[in-house]
């Protein structure tokens, strides 16, 4: 159905359909895939800023999209003078940002491909923002957690334009044990607010009302 509507021109879809399809072939390209986990592992290490400029570099559409960012117009109104390097354009652009461009370089092209066009980017970056504001009710005090919800929610689908199982793409990112456990498995409490956005994504709102009055939190419709 999607790829007859392709045909006929209609470029907008939505739904939970993208979450799974079908696996047809791995489509990993490992010098990028290898620069962008490397780049994810500082970040999560929280390396020195000299570290992470020189794993950046390997990454010229990441530079190219940071660089973009840091000296657009919102950001040069608090400057007399444009950002020139990527030390600079990273002061600027903070690390959440660049753990996210990372997670959506996992799913492909995702910088160049907006999320309101690539229906499974825009499905992970709305599964995400839910779970990171229902992890923020859930743990009021608690950043990391929303943090890690949040991660969590962002890389849910990334095996799947890589054409391999979660167990064996998840495995091999450079993210917390509990995190993997909530993609793979959907264990722990990280995996029940992922469970929890699954239902409301697919429009079980009974299965996603049982979840959340289990772990105390309230959906309002």
């Amino acid at each position: 159905m999607h790829a007859a509507a392709t045909l006929i021109g209609i470029d907008l879809f939505q739904g939970y359909y993208f979450a799974k399809p079908q696996i047809l072939a791995a489509k990993r390209t490992s010098a990028s895939y290898a620069g962008v986990c490397e780049v994810l592992r500082l970040l999560m290490d929280d390396a020195s800023d000299e570290n992470l400029e020189r794993a950046l570099k390997d990454i010229p559409t990441l530079v190219v999209q940071m660089l973009r960012l840091a000296n657009s117009g919102g950001n040069c109104r608090t400057r007399s003078a444009a950002i020139t390097s990527v030390k600079q354009a990273m002061s600027v652009v903070g690390h959440k940002q660049l753990v996210r461009w990372c997670c959506l370089l996992l799913y492909g092209d995702g910088l160049n491909n907006a999320a309101g066009i690539d229906p499974l980017l825009s499905l992970v970056e709305r599964r995400s923002t839910f779970m990171e504001c229902a992890a923020n009710e859930y743990r009021a005090r608690d950043p990391e957690f929303s943090q890690s919800a949040w991660l969590a929610g962002l890389l849910s689908l990334a095996h799947i334009p890589n054409g391999v199982g979660p167990e064996e793409f998840i495995g091999e990112l450079p993210i917390s044990p509990l995190i993997q456990e909530a993609i793979i498995a959907r264990g722990g409490e990280l995996g029940r607010l992922l469970s929890l956005a699954e239902e409301v994504e697919a429009g079980r709102f009974d299965a996603a009302a049982a979840i959340g009055s289990d772990m105390g939190l309230e959906l309002v419709a």
